[in-house]
């Protein structure tokens, strides 16, 4: 949203953010692999086994139909295709002129657009809606006072919405509704619950924000 945006220092940060990182995992997992092959999931045919390591190395399993040598990597596609196509998207609309309050309405209904095309079964990638929550919690922290808003009840509530969430998508995945729209249940329910979830884990002064930091260094310490 700067005005002296450069895209390539922008993409440059992006891609050392996460391939460092995702780079040494992999070669840890393929590290074990080799020294345990009967626990490799590699294909057993050479070209295979290349193509598959070329494809994980790309970032392509998550926004394309290919397994992750690590599961968590699924995310790392849609990160990558969101960090290119951003940019891309308010330079061509000319949103950096636009009242913030447009934006979020902007991004927001494309949310909705999405989501209501895979429940009529036109195959996208729902879980994308997230990032235009992502969007209106960055749009209302850079242009609200969102902390005078909030209260302890409205933490509390949220809290118990992310915990109900959690448990409506488990029972969702259990074979109770269809694979499909489980997923759009998903993405549209965590849309919302973890938007409140983190609105007051950011900006008010409570449990959330006491609970998380402490969450982010014990996964460091391990």
């Amino acid at each position: 949203m700067r005005d002296r945006f450069q895209l390539g220092s922008y993409l440059s940060r992006r891609f050392w953010r996460l391939y460092p990182t995702f780079l040494t995992v992999t070669a840890a997992i393929l590290a074990v692999y080799w020294i345990f092959p009967q626990a490799s999931k590699l294909p057993s045919i050479a070209l295979g086994k290349s193509l598959y390591i070329l494809s994980n190395l790309a970032m392509l399993p998550g926004v394309f139909d290919i397994e992750p040598l690590t599961a968590p990597a699924w995310s790392l596609s849609y990160e990558m295709v969101f960090y290119v196509t951003l940019p891309l998207i308010i330079a061509a609309l000319g949103i950096r002129r636009w009242a913030w309050w447009h934006r979020i309405v902007f991004f927001v209904s494309l949310a909705a657009i999405h989501a209501l095309l895979n429940v009529v079964g036109v195959d996208g990638k729902v879980r994308f809606i997230m990032f235009a929550a992502g969007i209106s919690l960055c749009e209302i922290s850079r242009n609200c006072q969102p902390a005078e808003k909030l209260n302890s009840w409205g933490e509390s509530a949220a809290i118990l919405a992310f915990a109900a969430n959690l448990a409506a998508i488990g029972i969702a995945f259990s074979g109770v509704v269809p694979t499909t729209l489980a997923w759009v249940l998903y993405s549209l329910s965590l849309f919302v619950t973890v938007f409140f979830l983190v609105l007051h884990a950011v900006f008010f002064d409570g449990i959330l924000k006491k609970f998380f930091p402490w969450i982010i260094c014990a996964g460091w310490g391990t």
